[in-house]
């Protein structure tokens, strides 16, 4: 990508590694000199600055290869060829390794990777753009002579540039120069002209990789900036390789030139300047007259173009959108598209009414129309050439009334189309790859043709409510992925005929299968298989011992199934088994030799009262002191799992000596959930768990006393133990989150007697109330707050951490499991641009009672160790004054109102008492009503 430093950082180089060569020679610019004035000109300069002599008299390059070889063999040399573009550059230039004395570098900075490769270069260097401080840095000296952060005035419309160039040193340097000296009012005009039209010069840089494409990719390289940025790649390169743009090899070019990114999801990028160079590049063809650019994105150009009929058919793409107005919904002529008959690319991304078409272009290869309005696709369509086809939430009952060959048909989503009554015969679309019908609410039954496809990979029926049934047998030899949950009308899951050994996802939540085909066997790459909520299924099928590669099982909610087939051992690979909400109440003791498990939860595994221990309560009112009435979970020797990281035995009515003191044979456990069971205490050698991150121990309200805590516990959760007392033997060494949601009048006095005993723990807790405390000596009534910083707050070592405080409405619902509590925390600091963290203060779920109040009061303490909410030194190093902390809070299903900030000194841990005892009784008093509501 040019412009963004690779010269500036070979110069760098040069500079600084200069006085360590015998002879040195710095070629700038070598694409452009070559071009004017030959590689023969450029050998000459290569010598006359290695040997520092005036002259050579060569003729040709074969001449200037034995030249430069001859005289610079046997010199530790230094050569940078500066933006070369062919190999023909660095073999005339460098040869080979032979040419220089041992010990020589050579450095070549290009737009294009591949040449590189191809030259076999030992290290390739990808420079990066700059970071937000880093950018803003570069603005300010080229726009104010100086690294300071700019007078007030200028400074959100330096952030707004800076933000525009988006870490492109080009831009930065440009921009910057060309502001330099100027008032605000011409500040604010550039910016907007910015937002129309790019810089030239920024431009004329930027095309230059795009003038040495082919046109087959500059084709891709248009088709992404206009249409196609931030999609997933493969989608992307079915549709072009529809419009015979060879996008394998294209995509790969650009790539490697820089020109376009692929992250680690597969998705599609591009730098905004580059876009922006694209899409200008498209404008430029007709600057007055949208009708007349092959492509159209703009909402403006768009409208213009459909409302006033000046389509041509140099229209080859277009994207229909109202971001802008999205309140008005247009209505479409029935001869909107009749002009376009080049039209190879038709998105639709909102609601527009039609009542009919009579055109569309035969030469399309993407259709997306998201609620397209019309019961058929229109007659005159010949989708010969269609790739896919996109109509989600359509009011499509049938896609054509008539079978048609669609050979090129690879993508067919139909999703919310609750209108569907009848699928396409799967025979005449051979070559499809992905079907998605989820949500087809009045589907009951689907062709029988779709069996065999034998290049489907995607089959979506999830949430199909009226299927009743899939064909008899099914062999879809590249399926990978088949989802029908939701189906819950769907009885029976068909016969597996053949291998299927692509599958590798099968999602069956919430159907109602009873019972699954012993060929279920065959899928033996199967790695996710998933029945949750399958009320109707009684047992696993015994083929099961067939799924050889299988990692992921679960059957929470399949309420009917009491334990599991044994020859489920033999598939060794489980990794993760979810038995949540069964009925499993002696689990097999093989499950607890599987040695690759890393996740197991038994969530509310117990079951009604025993007919013997229902007289014996009846008669003589008597049950076991700690256990309610239900059968608890009984759970044999643990220590088999050695790779488990994660316990869930929640709501299992364990008792204490429920829980097998073994527990502590579990090495890599990192996060156990006792939350709702009956113990009073916890067995000792849960100390000895020297791996445990989340403790969570909700609504356990006869727990009194926890042994100490391991320094690895990063949270411990308490949230309804109302009987919870002490800490047994608080370790000084532990830094965990502690909270107390919930828990009832004796909140106060655990925080107070924590903060005593051990200051280095984070802990919170919530209750009723609107107003923040006045020890809060930082309030303020919105979600953001900024507290100004003590000078030399980071060598002060009476500081010891930060109480935090906020008033929130509630908005929780039965439906609300987990409540994230985000914050954004600003430092700014003097001659240094802010810095800028974003974070959690819990992932934790910290009610998960139904709340009627709608203020609650949030607590939060966090000691200065725990690095809460960033490390001022790791951020400005020792130099650097801080001079305030701008902190916002943000909850994902709560408005903030009010927020309190105090920092913490060691003076302030008795005033925090008083603090605390300002909670009144009533407040305990109502939340424990709140929650029993």
């Amino acid at each position: 990508m040019g412009g963004i430093g690779k010269t500036t950082l070979a110069k760098v180089l040069y500079t600084q590694l200069s006085p360590h060569f015998e002879v040195k020679s710095f070629l700038a610019d070598v694409r452009e000199v070559s071009k004017k004035y030959g590689l023969v000109s450029l050998q000459k300069q290569l010598l006359c600055q290695a040997l520092l002599e005036d002259s050579f008299n060569l003729f040709s390059v074969y001449e200037g290869n034995v030249m430069i070889n001859h005289r610079l063999s046997h010199k530790k040399a230094l050569v940078v060829i500066d933006d070369a573009d062919n190999l023909q550059h660095l073999k005339c230039l460098v040869g080979s390794r032979d040419w220089f004395g041992l010990g020589s570098r050579i450095i070549v900075t290009t737009r294009d990777e591949h040449l590189l490769q191809s030259y076999q270069v030992d290290v390739v260097y990808r420079p990066t753009t700059l970071d937000n401080n880093e950018a803003l840095q570069l603005f300010n000296l080229k726009a104010f002579n100086s690294n300071k952060v700019p007078e007030s005035d200028f400074s959100e419309l330096s952030k707004r540039v800076v933000e525009y160039a988006n870490g492109l040193p080009l831009a930065l340097e440009v921009l910057g120069a060309f502001l330099c000296g100027r008032d605000e009012t011409q500040w604010r005009s550039a910016i907007e002209r910015l937002k129309r039209d790019s810089n030239k010069e920024i431009h004329d840089r930027l095309i230059i990789s795009f003038d040495g494409l082919e046109e087959t990719e500059k084709n891709i390289f248009l088709d992404i900036a206009c249409f196609f940025r931030g999609e997933d790649k493969d989608f992307v390169l079915k549709i072009l390789d529809g419009c015979e743009f060879f996008p394998s090899i294209g995509i790969d070019v650009l790539h490697r030139k820089s020109l376009i990114t692929i992250d680690e999801n597969n998705v599609l990028g591009m730098h905004d300047l580059l876009q922006e160079m694209g899409r200008k590049i498209v404008r430029e063809k007709s600057l007055y007259e949208p009708g007349r650019r092959c492509r159209l994105w703009e909402e403006r150009d768009v409208y213009h173009v459909l409302m006033k009929h000046t389509a041509t058919d140099v229209v080859e793409g277009m994207v229909i959108d109202n971001k802008r107005e999205q309140s008005k919904v247009f209505t479409l002529s029935s001869d909107a598209f009749l002009r376009m008959k080049k039209l190879r690319l038709l998105r639709v991304l909102c609601l527009l009414n039609s009542h009919d078409l009579k055109f569309l272009s035969n030469e399309l290869r993407l259709f997306e129309w998201h609620d397209y309005p019309l019961k058929f696709m229109p007659s005159c369509f010949q989708p010969d050439n269609l790739v896919a086809l996109l109509l989600p939430n359509s009011c499509i009952e049938q896609l054509w009334k008539d079978s048609r060959l669609l050979y090129k048909l690879q993508i067919l989503n139909l999703e919310g189309s609750k209108n569907l009554i009848k699928t396409p015969d799967f025979e005449m679309i051979p070559n499809i790859e992905s079907l998605n019908f989820e949500a087809c609410t009045k589907l009951v039954d689907l062709h029988p043709s779709i069996a065999f496809l034998r290049r489907l990979k995607l089959l979506n029926l999830s949430n199909c409510k009226k299927l009743r049934s899939l064909p008899t047998k099914i062999g879809m030899g590249c399926l990978q992925k088949l989802i029908l949950q939701g189906c819950s009308n769907l009885k029976r899951f068909p016969e597996i005929d053949g291998e299927m050994q692509c599958l590798v996802e099968l999602y069956l939540d919430s159907t109602g299968i009873e019972e699954l085909p012993s060929s279920i066997g065959h899928l033996s790459n199967l790695v996710l298989l998933s029945l949750k909520d399958c009320k109707n299924l009684v047992s696993l099928s015994s083929g099961v011992h067939g799924l050889k590669c299988l990692k992921f099982l679960n059957l929470s909610g399949c309420s009917k199934i009491e334990n599991l087939p044994e020859n489920l051992q033999q598939v060794e690979f489980l990794e993760e088994l979810d038995l949540s909400e069964t009925a499993v109440r002696k689990p097999h003791s093989f499950i607890f030799q599987f040695k690759n498990l890393k996740v197991l939860s038994f969530k509310g595994c117990k079951g009604p009262p025993s007919k013997l221990q229902a007289n014996l309560v009846s008669l003589f009112k008597v049950i076991p002191r700690g256990c309610n009435d239900a059968i608890a979970l009984t759970l044999p020797r643990l220590s088999g799992l050695s790779s488990l990281t994660r316990l869930n035995l929640s709501y299992c009515n364990l008792c204490d000596g429920a829980i097998p003191s073994d527990i502590c044979y579990l090495s890599c456990l990192e996060t156990l959930d006792l939350s709702g069971n009956n113990f009073t205490s916890l067995p000792a050698t849960i100390t000895r768990l020297s791996m445990l991150r989340f403790l969570q121990l909700s609504d356990c309200k006869l727990l009194r006393a926890l042994p100490d805590l391991q320094p690895s516990i990063e949270a411990l959760i308490l949230d309804g133990c109302a009987s919870f007392e002490v800490f047994v033997n608080p370790s000084t060494e532990s830094t965990a989150s502690i909270y107390y949601p919930s828990m009832g009048g004796n909140a106060a006095t655990i925080i107070k007697r924590v903060l005593k005993q051990v200051q280095k723990l984070t802990f919170g807790t919530i209750m009723p109330g609107s107003n923040i405390p006045a020890w809060y000596n930082r309030r303020d009534e919105s979600s953001s707050i900024t507290i100004s910083l003590p000078p030399n707050i980071r060598n002060d070592s009476q500081w010891v951490g930060i109480c935090l405080c906020f008033v929130f409405v509630s908005d929780f619902n039965d439906a609300c499991e987990e409540e994230a509590i985000e914050y954004k925390a600003v430092i700014h600091s003097r001659n240094s641009p802010q810095a800028e963290f974003r974070g959690f203060l819990s992932r934790r779920p910290f009610t998960r009672k139904r709340v009627t109040k709608d203020h609650l009061w949030f607590l939060h303490y966090c000691p200065r160790d725990k690095r809460f909410p960033f490390n001022l030194d790791d951020t400005y190093g020792e130099n650097h004054e801080c001079t305030e902390i701008e902190l916002t809070i943000g909850l994902v299903s709560a408005k903030v109102k009010k927020t309190g900030l105090h920092m913490v000194y060691k003076k302030d841990l008795e005033l925090l008492e008083l603090a605390c005892n300002s909670i009144s009784a009533e407040n305990f008093d109502d939340i424990n009503q709140d929650a029993s509501s």
